[in-house]
This record gives structure tokens, sequence and C-alpha cells, in this order.
């Protein structure tokens, strides 16, 4: 409520809010989508991720197959606060619920390898 009196009409306070540009999460409606940079061999070897949220949380993320470069890996309920959601005595203490968190991966391929480290991919790697 703004200014009130008697007599007098009411007044709004109007609040506009901007949403700034986060460098390491983008906002898609209630979801986040977050770049995860991983080196090749942790892609090939499913190397665990952890992930600082925008609270300060650390979500450890399990990957449990090989990361190819268009690879999106979704955690529910890891997302933005979902707007309009009714809150009455029943769900009053209840954390509101989320959209999901989407990882995409970039992964970085090493720059150069010697002859040596070649042959010992060709040897390892299926075909």
């Amino acid at each position: 409520m703004g200014h009130e009196a008697a007599g007098l009409p009411n007044s709004k306070l109007v609040f506009k809010l901007k949403e700034l540009p986060h460098k390491e999460f983008k906002r898609k409606g209630n979801d986040l989508i977050y770049t995860a940079r991983i080196k090749l061999v942790d892609a090939l070897c499913c190397t665990p991720l952890e992930i600082t949220t925008l609270d300060f949380r650390h979500l450890h993320i399990a990957l449990d197959q090989i990361i190819t470069p268009n690879y999106v890996k979704k955690i529910s309920n890891e997302g933005m606060p979902k707007q309009n959601v009714e809150i009455d005595a029943k769900n009053f203490n209840k954390p509101l619920p989320k959209g999901d968190l989407y990882i995409k991966f970039n992964i970085e391929f090493p720059v150069s390898l010697t002859e040596e480290q070649k042959n010992e991919i060709k040897k390892n790697l299926p075909e």
C-alpha cells in the first residue's frame, strides 16, 4: 500500500525490476541453463561435476554416460522458484516448487598430442 490518509485517495507504490544477465546461468522461464566446461578426458571418463548454485549450494552431479558435444543433462527442481504458486495453510512451510536446471557441456579438446599419446588413444579406444 502507498500513502493513506483519511479523505485522500490511496496511492500506489510501483516497483520495476530489471533482470541482469548472470555470467554462468541463463534463465528460460523457471528453468536455468548452465554450460559446464569440461576436458575431453573428463567427458570420456564420466568424471563427476560440481556446480555452485545461485544460492551458493554445491551440487555434485554424477555423470553416468560419456558426454558428447550435444548432450544435455536435466537436474529436476534446481531452477528458479515457480511464480504464481498458490500458497495456503497446507503448503505454507514447504519450499516453493522450482523449475529445472539444464546442463550443457563445452568439451575442451587438447591443442596437440604427441605421437605416443596418439598411439595410446588408438590402442585404447574402440574403432
